[in-house]
């Protein structure tokens, strides 16, 4: 049994297209593991993909309430209220949902001007805040690019596994030039699970985060009104 000193314990779920990340926070927001990333079958049907998910989420162990966040490119089945639903329902626990781009970016942007942020991954995942507000439904990464490739097609894993991290970066660097020249944000941040293999100097107004950012704002939820 874990202590009462060590409860609650959040679960925090971010759903993506063809994936989830999950964690395990302690009280102060510690994380309590490590990270899970678990693929998913993009055209399963909500109730079936959540249920599939638990046998993968048992090395995070027990936890006392859900914090979900649901990438807007994950369509209109994964709305949130549908989610949290099911979620309560299979779970037994409470749950409470988070906007994507602000679990993941919140504690990383300065909050001020146009930020942009990209996430380098089985896809490339795109936020974008005005003064600290998260503006939702840009989906950067579904872009038609060089030679027809997506962003997310064009600087996808198996360019890096295939081609090397030179011709990888190269890539990187020009959909960073042609998203500064479009979007001219104040900054923009570069992230994912691949930004750790980003080696070129970028523009001074590119910031690389190459450690996963931490996921304190998914006990906000917790603390705030319920919405």
């Amino acid at each position: 049994m874990i202590p009462i000193a060590s409860r609650p314990r959040t679960l925090v779920l971010l759903i993506a297209a063809n994936h989830l990340d999950a964690a395990m926070l302690d009280p102060i927001g510690a994380p309590i593991g490590d990270r899970l990333h678990v693929p998913r079958t993009a055209d399963a049907p909500m109730p079936d993909a959540l249920h599939a998910l638990w046998p993968q989420l048992e090395p995070l162990g027990e936890f006392d309430r859900i914090s979900v966040a649901i990438d807007d490119t994950v369509g209109e089945t994964w709305a949130a209220p549908l989610v949290i639903t099911e979620l309560e329902r299979q779970s037994l626990r409470p749950v409470r949902a988070i906007a994507a781009g602000e679990l993941r970016w919140g504690r990383v942007i300065r909050r001020t001007g146009v930020e942009l942020a990209l996430g380098l991954g089985d896809e490339v995942s795109s936020t974008l805040f005005a003064d600290g507000t998260w503006i939702p439904g840009l989906a950067l990464g579904r872009h038609r690019f060089r030679k027809g490739l997506t962003y997310s097609e064009y600087v996808a894993p198996r360019v890096l596994e295939r081609k090397g991290e030179k011709t990888w970066n190269r890539r990187v660097d020009r959909v960073v030039s042609e998203v500064l020249a479009v979007w001219n944000p104040t900054t923009l941040y570069v992230g994912g699970a691949l930004a750790a293999h980003v080696t070129r100097e970028l523009p001074a107004n590119v910031v690389v985060v190459r450690e996963p950012p931490p996921l304190a704002a998914a006990l906000e939820l917790w603390t705030a009104p319920k919405r």
